[in-house]
């Protein structure tokens, strides 16, 4: 597995050195009265704080010594940001398909909430490491074509969800309209290297929301993109939401007399 994460690292690295420059920000600067405090030795607890959330709460710390995309305790977590990974963990997705490009810890992660999950995966390599742990509801199909890569969802019948994180994601976006279910979500992991696949679902009439943050292993913050269905309707896992987050203060307003 600490293969496949190193030619992972080098191929983010390529992307990120082939990137251009960061645009300006557009719109008046902040001033500094809008800016939050900088930690200073009086606010350290404060700070020390929020990065123990990060760091063992969330898992970060864990995830990156082991160099998998682990929670603190040591669960299999997609390689999305920890706001989309909390966002989708609090959906029930007990009857629903899902249809995955590329496999990883992620597969795992759907494998144990959804109903099926087809994952096609182009490097052989990595195919030949997790074949043999996969769960009774976890197919996993192994295409080097990198022309028939992108089309092997269709012949699967139809999903619920479609992940789009292999390399060519907008191949994969144009390739995976058919086999979205009326109502479904499509998420691109990546979105802010992946600008094209991100238009063009825009442009297919997908609401966009984009999750931007931290997330396991990598030391910057990215974003996974969901694009929803206009008639995507749900259900929550739990009896409200949001629930209380990882490290959030666990406690409601004084009008929600029937949760305090």
């Amino acid at each position: 597995m600490s293969g496949l994460f190193s030619r992972l690292a080098a191929w983010r690295g390529r992307v990120a050195h082939t990137a251009t420059a960061p645009e300006e920000p557009v719109g008046p600067a902040a001033s500094s009265e809008s800016l939050p405090p900088p930690c200073a030795a009086t606010a350290a607890d404060d700070c020390d704080g929020a990065g123990a959330v990060l760091f063992e709460r969330f898992g970060l710390r864990r995830s990156r010594s082991e160099r998998r995309p682990v929670a603190a305790d040591g669960t299999p977590l997609p390689w999305y940001t920890y706001p989309a990974i909390e966002f989708l963990d609090g959906l029930d997705w007990r009857d629903k398909r899902v249809f995955e490009y590329g496999a990883g810890h992620s597969s795992y992660f759907w494998a144990a909430r959804a109903a099926e999950v087809v994952t096609v995966e182009q490097e052989p390599d990595w195919y030949a490491e997790i074949a043999g742990t996969t769960p009774g509801n976890l197919m996993l199909i192994n295409e080097t074509s990198a022309e028939r890569f992108p089309h092997v969802i269709g012949e699967h019948g139809l999903f619920d969800v479609i992940v789009d994180d292999a390399s060519q994601r907008l191949e994969c976006a144009r390739a995976c309209l058919a086999s979205l279910r009326p109502g479904g979500l499509i998420i691109l992991d990546n979105s802010d290297w992946f600008v094209a696949a991100a238009r063009f679902l825009r442009e297919q009439g997908f609401l966009q929301v984009d999750m931007h943050g931290f997330g396991p292993i990598n030391n910057y913050t990215w974003c996974t993109s969901l694009f929803f269905s206009r008639d995507f309707t749900w259900t929550p896992r739990h009896a409200h939401q949001p629930m209380h987050g990882i490290g959030a203060l666990r406690q409601y307003a004084a009008e929600e007399d029937g949760l305090r």
